[in-house]
């Protein structure tokens, strides 16, 4: 699928940390220790990560989210009638994933929905790789049928991407599911209508099963009808996508295990640092990227993205500064080829492999759940890093890098690199970053 970064990835080292303990392991959120030191008034371990290394959360600090977690919990207990927005996953990448979940987040509270998430075969859920701060949302409500979730799903009558009519079968009772299947799908809406009206004359199903791969987090923080909730709750739309994110994800103790030895790294508050992804794409996902020759050509191919981040260095860089760079990429040789051409100011993880994440068609052999979950932990560890540069240089065809920069909760950061024709010329003024509203409609959005 298009803009779908998201890895299958296999490991040659393994890390620990001194946090991960017991709820370290894969698949096991420790969502119930989490809530325990809420309730006892302490820190937990994962709010003690976000406050280390993430402190652009803190600006995430407000009732709303306090209000609907009170909603979200009576809605799930069932003191409340039945009011659920179920995130259907989109067999596609993380980044994809994500940014239409985070538009699914902010629907499910501007409609007043307990949000969840539905599981889908290999797909990795979101309990692999995050602590739920506030609610329960990493699970389905009890119930749910699997022949309504079926409906939403990409792969439809066997076939991936279907683009005909997805009705509800005769076992699916209508006047309790609507379903909004936008996959691919360019949601203007979402800048416009009055979203609190959604679905069109079925406002009151107890079950709204949505599916999405686009991110609308800035257009649904702008929307005329919705900007006066978000001014009144000091949430600007350039921190919709990050906050809505920290409200529902803590890091687990698994992503930390692997990733704190980067964040260690990259924490360092003197230092500048710059954030470099580029997307060599799918044909590097499926092994094809091997060997010193490939090495050499992608950093060849990669030159553009090297050299704003030159320019920006000098720009930017105090006389003395130490500089670091941190690179993304979905390709382990051009990794391995930049720590080698670039030493030690260049920080990028050369031990993982990457495989093409729709598994079933193109890898059934890393059709695992522990490769999956893995996979998982891997790739939001990747955006969580990319997050802690000050700038960042990014493909505009890719979500990977995107999604980082909007995590930042920086601003006068983004600039983007023209991935097709190569030929382009080099468009990288330090002093004329992508404007924000720009990026935000860029391939999958934000």
């Amino acid at each position: 699928m298009g803009g779908s970064n998201a890895i299958i990835l296999s490991s040659s080292s393994s890390s620990s940390s001194s946090r991960a303990g017991a709820n370290g392991q894969l698949g096991q959120p420790s969502s119930a220790a989490a809530a325990a030191a809420a309730a006892a008034g302490k820190p937990s371990a994962a709010d003690a990560v976000i406050d280390e290394y993430f402190p652009q959360a803190r600006r995430c600090s407000s009732s709303w989210i306090q209000e609907y977690g009170e909603l979200h919990a009576k809605i799930r207990s069932g003191s409340s009638p039945p009011r659920f927005l179920v995130s259907v996953p989109v067999e596609a990448g993380i980044a994809d994933r994500l940014a239409g979940m985070m538009s699914e987040f902010y629907l499910a509270m501007l409609t007043k929905r307990a949000f969840t998430t539905a599981p889908h075969a290999m797909l990795p859920g979101w309990g692999a790789v995050c602590d739920a701060p506030h609610f329960n949302w990493t699970s389905a409500p009890d119930g749910l049928l699997d022949d309504a979730v079926d409906t939403l799903k990409y792969t439809y009558k066997g076939q991936p991407g279907y683009l005909g009519d997805r009705p509800f079968p005769a076992s699916v009772d209508r006047s309790k599911y609507a379903a909004l299947y936008l996959v691919n799908s360019g949601g203007d809406f979402f800048a416009t209508d009055d979203l609190t009206q959604l679905p069109v004359n079925k406002t009151e199903v107890p079950y709204l099963l949505a599916s999405s791969n686009r991110g609308h987090t800035f257009q649904i923080a702008s929307n005329p009808h919705h900007k006066p909730t978000f001014w009144r709750h000091g949430l600007p739309a350039h921190d919709a996508f990050m906050c809505g994110f920290f409200w529902l994800c803590r890091p687990n103790a698994a992503v930390l295990g692997y990733y704190e030895r980067y964040w260690k790294m990259l924490a360092d508050p003197t230092a500048l640092k710059i954030g470099i992804q580029m997307r060599q794409g799918d044909w590097a996902l499926n092994g094809a990227d091997k060997g010193q020759k490939a090495g050499e050509a992608m950093l060849e191919r990669a030159s553009r993205w090297f050299e704003c981040a030159e320019r920006l260095e000098k720009a930017f860089a105090a006389p003395g500064q130490k500089v670091i760079w941190f690179l993304n990429s979905d390709s382990h040789q051009f990794r391995v080829s930049a720590k080698q051409k670039f030493g030690d100011k260049l920080i990028t993880d050369t031990d993982l492999v990457m495989w093409h994440p729709d598994c079933a068609t193109i890898n059934p052999e890393k059709c695992q759940r522990d490769l999956m979950d893995l996979s998982f932990v891997h790739s939001l560890g990747s955006i969580l890093s990319f997050s802690m540069m000050d700038y960042h240089v990014v493909t505009d065809e890719s979500g990977f890098g995107r999604l980082g920069a909007w995590l930042s909760g920086r601003w006068s950061n983004i600039y983007e690199i023209v991935l097709y024709p190569e030929t382009e010329a080099l468009s990288c003024d330090p002093r004329k970053p992508t404007p924000p509203d720009v990026d935000a409609g860029m391939w999958s959005g934000v």
